[in-house]
């Protein structure tokens, strides 16, 4: 009679045993490296620049204003002639109900009298601009810095 002590796994399931300690540590690899998004291109400890924030927040605020100045004047507008020069835009934001945020300006304006539609442009003092065209009913361009362009 044979007397068994400790189990032992039938030979054929030996050699997946054997595997199971490498299949461990590879998940374990794996797993750590998951979720390390970091940007590897940027030095550690470097910091965004200051300046371009500064300019893309410029940028982001002079969109929102234009995205509700623009279709305020366009809805003021219809019952009236559109203005046909930057000098009557700039005259009409008080009869449309409009006041632009403290240093902000009209910087551009081109109406299409065949289309009945127009683009606005607003600007910062320190030239941060965006441009609205209300044909598409939205934001054409925008910069940081130049102030609104010209043509």
């Amino acid at each position: 009679m044979r007397v068994v002590l400790g189990w032992s796994a039938p030979p054929y399931r030996r050699g997946v045993l054997r595997l199971l300690p490498a299949l461990a540590a590879l998940i374990v690899l794996v797993l750590t490296g998951c979720g390390d998004d970091q940007d590897r291109t940027a030095s550690p400890g470097a910091a965004e620049d200051p300046l371009a924030a500064a300019g893309s927040q410029a940028q982001d605020a002079m969109a929102a204003e234009v995205s509700t100045v623009a279709p305020t004047l366009e809805s003021a507008y219809r019952d009236a002639p559109y203005p046909r020069t930057v000098g009557e835009v700039v005259e009409s934001l008080t009869g449309a109900g409009v006041t632009l945020a403290p240093g902000h300006e009209v910087g551009g304006y081109a109406y299409d009298p065949d289309a009945v539609e127009f683009v606005l442009c607003l600007q910062d003092a320190d030239g941060a601009w965006a441009s609205y065209d209300t044909a598409p009913m939205g934001v054409r361009d925008a910069g940081a810095t130049g102030g609104c362009p010209s043509g």
